[in-house]
């Protein structure tokens, strides 16, 4: 049975340990691609037009799109947008994104949007991103 100092010493040198091997992960991740800001239309439930920012950015993982949006609600053709212009973006770019995520996010309030016609700005943004190229604004 330990003692209550070898106890002690036991759960320092596992918490020592655990930060130290949580250092060494944090500082040799990989750091997000560069945050693109930009804006595109959609239509609401009650049929008017809007024009939604959105901000997007890439990180390492497993091809998966990944989507906050802090309230608002997106049909299924938004999802489908999102999924087509990925893989317009490695079309157009000759570039694989299958060990990348994708990150889709808006502030926007809380609203219900549709439409595929953010389309052609999510494969815009998903090129720049994966190539480095900016956006003309």
């Amino acid at each position: 049975m330990l003692h209550k100092n070898q106890l002690y010493a036991v759960l320092a040198i596992t918490l020592a340990a655990a930060i130290a091997s949580f250092s060494l992960a944090y500082t040799n991740a990989e750091p997000p691609s560069p945050r693109l800001y930009f804006s595109a239309a959609a239509i609401t439930q009650d049929g008017r037009g809007v024009i939604v920012p959105f901000r997007m950015y890439l990180v390492h993982g497993n091809g998966r799109i990944l989507v906050n949006v802090a309230g608002t609600t997106f049909s299924d053709d938004v999802e489908n947008s999102l999924r087509k212009a990925r893989q317009n973006a490695e079309r157009i770019t000759k570039t694989s994104l299958k060990g990348v995520d994708i990150v889709l996010e808006t502030a926007e309030e809380k609203q219900a949007v549709s439409g595929e016609s953010a389309g052609t700005v999510f494969t815009m943004a998903i090129a720049s991103l994966s190539t480095g190229r900016p956006l003309k604004q």
